[in-house]
Formats: C-alpha cells, structure tokens, sequence
C-alpha cells in the first residue's frame, strides 16, 4: 500500500506551512513522495523548520523587492499581537547594533503550530573571500509563555 500523509493540521510536512502573515489569499500545494530513502518530514523538527527557512527566505526577498525594511515588512503583514510585540523588541535591540556596511543581516520569525511560541531571529554575518561565512551579533527574541525549564529553554532556543 501507498504511503499516505499526515493530514494534520500541524503535522509532518504540515507544520507551519500556513503562513502566519496575513497574506490575502493563500494557496497550499503539497506533493507527497512516497518513494524517498528516508521521510524528511519525519525527521526529529518534522516540516515545521523547511517550511518555515522557505518562508522567511522568500520575505526577505519580498521586502528587498518592494524596497522594505524586512522588520517593516513583517509588521505590515502580521495581525497577531505577541508577534508584532516579540517583533518590536527584535526591532529595539537591533536599534543598539548598528548594521556596519561589510556585515549582511538576516531575520526570521518563527510560531509553533502557528499559535504557541513565537521567536524571532537576527543574525549579522560576513562572507569572506574564501566563502567562509562568519555569524556575527545574533539575537534571538522569544515570547514561550511560562517557563517551567530555563535551561531546556535555553538549549531549544
């Protein structure tokens, strides 16, 4: 027999691949291959973590199209106020590091199941000649709600 999909709503190749933006019009195509050697999407992060490096990607390549500031962006496309807070604070930490002009910055906003934690990420980095990348001031923002284990907070984070 076939192998069939997970159907749920957050599960395997599902997780997390409604935006969280508020897009006007959204449409969900997914291809189940039931061939492969080993299920990606079974893997310890499940699709959650694929879906959401192809969306935060492809944010950065919207705002960079429309001229945006990707922090502006997002919250031009966020409804949530956990996001856009958790958002705000990225913004205000990023205001005391100052981009230097040899130094690219990232960011990427992540929600579990699209409606628990929400954590935000930055990261500068520099590409050297020899195609070296060297990480530089990254900061991580995350609204996790109670806290029962900091340091397992810390480590998943």
């Amino acid at each position: 027999m076939p192998a069939q999909p997970d159907l749920n709503r957050h599960g395997g190749m599902h997780r997390s691949l409604d935006p969280i933006y508020a897009f006007p019009e959204k449409r969900f195509v997914k291809n189940l291959v039931d061939d492969m050697l080993h299920r990606t999407s079974a893997l310890r992060c499940l699709g959650g973590a694929r879906n959401n490096s192809v969306l935060e990607s492809f944010m950065e390549e919207l705002a960079h199209a429309q001229s945006w500031d990707s922090l502006e962006y997002r919250f031009s496309q966020l409804l949530d106020p956990r996001a856009i807070a958790v958002l705000g604070h990225l913004e205000d930490c990023l205001g005391a590091l100052p981009l230097a002009a040899s130094l690219s910055r990232g960011i990427a906003h992540a929600q579990y199941k699209n409606e628990m934690n929400r954590l935000v990420v930055a990261v500068d980095l520099r590409v050297t000649d020899d195609a070296a990348v060297e990480l530089i001031n990254p900061v991580v923002v995350a609204d996790t709600g109670r806290v029962q284990d900091r340091a397992g907070l810390d480590a998943q984070l």
